[in-house]
């Protein structure tokens, strides 16, 4: 089963294919704040069909969501003012992979926050919620790769 999402939005167009039956979700948009609810949407459709568990689930959509924020507030625009981000999320034996790939090289930076700070705990958040978290730099930019077990995994 396979689908195509498109929501456009100020000249902006998100596009999606997935492919349920197999389990992967293959997205490329230009992020902006108003797509954020549209990522997290597709992602919670896509769970329950993939058959992963509710805690799983969200964490998975949480974790995209924060990567996917990164990319909005620290990647520097393109020529055209834009972030083109890309999402590859794929069910797994054990889990859920995610990778969340943008055109900024820098990795995400662990800070230590404050108990007043209102910003700065997400990457330590993300690395909390994963069994497994990666960077890494590509020609284009940089892939932040995640791997989130299943409940039945987590708790074996």
């Amino acid at each position: 089963m396979g689908a195509l999402l498109d929501t456009p939005h100020v000249g902006l167009t998100t596009r999606s294919a997935s492919s349920c039956g197999s389990g992967t979700l293959d997205m490329v948009f230009n992020v902006a704040p108003e797509y954020l609810r549209t990522v997290r949407a597709v992602l919670e459709a896509h769970c329950p069909v993939w058959g992963v568990d509710d805690d799983t689930a969200a964490r998975l959509v949480y974790v995209v969501n924060e990567l996917v924020t990164n990319v909005l507030k620290h990647a520097e625009p393109d020529d055209n003012g834009m972030r083109p981000t890309s999402l590859l999320v794929t069910r797994v034996k054990d889990g859920i992979s995610a990778i969340v790939s943008d055109r900024d090289p820098r990795p995400p930076i662990e800070r230590v926050a404050k108990d007043s700070d209102e910003s700065g705990r997400g990457w330590a958040l993300v690395q909390a919620l994963c069994g497994a978290v990666s960077t890494g730099t590509t020609t284009l930019g940089k892939d932040v790769w995640v791997f989130i077990p299943t409940d039945n995994e987590a708790a074996a």
